[in-house]
C-alpha cells in the first residue's frame, strides 16, 4: 500500500517522461486525492529539444483522462515540469481502494535521426493506504449496576471520528450522548431496570 508513487519510459538515450504522483486522504469522508506530475527530462548536458509548436499531453488517473496542451523545449540536463493534475477517489466502505495511473506525450520530435511521435507511460496499479473505518467500542465493567457510573470507551479507528451513542434494552431505545470522541461516562437510570 502507499501514498506516493512513481512511473516513467526512457524513450531514448538522454530522454525520458515520468509521472510522480502523491496522496493525501480524508478520513471522514473516505476518499484519496491524487496529484499527478507529468515531467519531461533530460538526462545529460548534450540532450536537447527545441520545439515551438504546443504538443498535446494526457493523466488518466482511474479512468479520468486530464488533456493539456504543452511546451516540450528542454535544456539539457532539465527536468521540466508539463503538466499537473489532481483527482479525488472515493474508497470501498472497508477502506480499501487501487487505482491505475497512465500518461502519454505527443511529442512529435526528431531525436538524433528517429522521429518520435506519441511517447507513452503505460498504466500502472497501485493500492492506496487503506482508510480506517471500524471502532471497537467496550465498557468499563462486565455488568452494569443502575445508578452507578461506568465509562463507555469506543476505541476509534481514526481521531477523525465521533460516535452516537444509545442504548437498546427490550425494544426500548434512546440516544445516550452525541459527538462522543475517546470515552463517555454514563450513569444508568434506575428507570431502566423496568424495561
Amino acid at each position: 500500500m502507499a501514498l506516493s508513487g512513481s512511473l516513467s519510459n526512457p524513450f531514448k538515450t538522454g530522454y525520458r517522461i515520468q509521472i510522480d504522483w502523491s496522496a493525501t486522504q480524508n478520513v471522514g469522508a473516505n476518499t484519496s486525492t491524487i496529484t499527478a506530475y507529468f515531467y519531461l527530462i533530460s538526462t545529460g548536458g548534450s540532450y536537447n529539444i527545441n520545439a515551438s509548436a504546443a504538443k498535446a499531453l494526457s493523466i488518466v488517473i482511474d479512468g479520468t483522462t486530464y488533456s493539456y496542451s504543452v511546451n516540450v523545449t528542454v535544456t539539457g540536463g532539465q527536468t521540466k515540469l508539463l503538466a499537473t493534475a489532481t483527482h479525488t477517489i472515493a474508497h470501498n466502505s472497508d477502506g480499501t481502494r487501487s487505482f491505475a495511473i497512465s500518461g502519454s506525450l505527443g511529442i512529435a520530435v526528431t531525436l538524433s535521426g528517429t522521429y518520435y511521435g506519441t511517447v507513452s507511460i503505460a498504466a500502472v496499479g497501485f493500492a492506496l493506504n487503506t482508510i480506517p473505518r471500524t471502532s471497537n467500542p467496550t465498557v468499563s465493567a462486565a455488568s452494569v449496576i443502575m445508578g452507578n457510573a461506568i465509562a463507555i470507551y469506543t476505541n476509534r479507528a481514526s481521531t477523525a471520528f465521533s460516535h452516537n451513542l444509545r442504548y437498546s434494552i427490550n425494544g426500548n431505545e434512546a440516544l445516550i450522548a452525541t459527538g462522543v470522541t475517546d470515552s463517555f461516562s454514563w450513569v444508568p437510570p434506575a428507570t431502566l431496570a423496568s424495561l
